[in-house]
């Protein structure tokens, strides 16, 4: 079965975008004054295409801001990713995006940093770490997701119970796994290698 790479532009949610997509936003855009018609501002670091990530794999850390704090943190989060020190690519939800979700408003930005194998334990946890470092959180508690599970239509709010694979709060340095987040995870990744 040949494998398509989702479409962003069909689905706005949450879909890792590849850096070939030439009507994306560019990372140094403010998202609180995008231009309408926009879901998303994007950052992408070194070598994030189509040729070196399988969508598949690629899975995202959450994290949600209001707009007092979107300037300051967004920058630090796109300045690592453009410098190759966080993961392929990172997105934030644009004030046009947020209000025009197809599944209703979000209160906050949602930011999704991604990072190229949602199975690599350490690389998640380095992503986390990495993200206290620069200071883009604090305190906040993380929540992580795999793609395919967007692939899948399951979302925070749709889906039963907490769609999280991973966690990871202050201090940074011990990710918790859902295992059983994990396993249907594992189970909807066969699926579509079938």
């Amino acid at each position: 079965m040949a494998l398509e790479t989702p479409n962003p532009g069909k689905e706005v949610r949450s879909y890792f975008a590849l850096k070939t997509d030439a009507d994306l936003l560019p990372s140094s855009t403010n998202p609180c004054a995008a231009p309408d018609g926009y879901y998303w501002v994007h950052a992408f670091g070194p070598g994030a295409s189509s040729e070196n990530l399988d969508w598949r794999l690629i899975g995202k850390w959450l994290i949600r801001m209001t707009c007092p704090y979107v300037e300051d943190y967004w920058s630090r989060i796109s300045h690592a990713v453009e410098a190759g020190t966080l993961g392929p690519s990172a997105k934030i939800a644009t004030d046009w995006g947020r209000e025009h979700d197809p599944a209703g408003l979000w209160r906050n930005h949602v930011v999704c940093v991604y990072t190229r194998d949602w199975r690599d334990e350490d690389d998640v946890l380095r992503a986390a770490r990495r993200l206290h470092e620069i200071g883009a959180v604090k305190k906040m508690k993380l929540t992580y997701k795999p793609d395919v599970f967007t692939h899948d239509g399951r979302y925070e709010g749709n889906a039963p119970g907490d769609i999280a694979i991973y966690t990871c709060g202050a201090p940074y340095d011990v990710l918790t796994v859902n295992h059983e987040n994990r396993a249907t995870a594992e189970q909807v990744l066969s699926a579509l290698s079938d």
